[in-house]
């Protein structure tokens, strides 16, 4: 089962958190370098008590096991919260403050940043259109 599998049957708040840290352990493990930083980064936007950092920190490491695509997540998520288009922008710019936290948007992040935006139908920002665009002109896959 996946990890947003696990939490069908909770109320739709603790489904999209466990989505949105997901996400977040994709973005961060794309690069293959999932820092400290990054990982107390996700606390910080996502934990305000010591309940709630004990039930994020809990939720990072079951996401750092999962299996599943960066696209599956996105597209979990997305079949919960298609109609909170300000939310679904919240996400990404969530994924891009965690991408900065080692002042590179890395191309494996910058990837699934486009991923996450082209499911959540939303345009990205011309940054990662014309960052994009390089890739593909100096023939980096993404």
């Amino acid at each position: 089962m996946n990890f947003l599998g696990r939490y069908r049957r909770s109320e739709e708040s603790v489904i999209c958190m466990a989505g949105i840290i997901m996400l977040c352990v994709d973005l961060c493990k794309s690069d293959d370098d999932f820092s400290k930083e990054q990982h107390a980064d996700i606390l910080d936007i996502m934990a305000k008590s010591n309940f709630e950092r004990k039930f994020v920190a809990d939720l990072i490491i079951q996401a750092e096991q999962d299996v599943h695509s960066h696209k599956e997540h996105a597209t979990q998520l997305y079949d919960i919260l298609h109609d909170q288009k300000d939310f679904l922008e919240m996400i990404l710019a969530t994924l891009y403050k965690l991408s900065m936290v080692d002042k590179v948007i890395h191309q494996n992040e910058l990837k699934v940043m486009c991923d996450v935006s082209e499911i959540f139908k939303i345009r990205p920002p011309k940054f990662f259109i014309f960052k994009r665009k390089i890739f593909d002109f100096l023939g980096i896959s993404m």
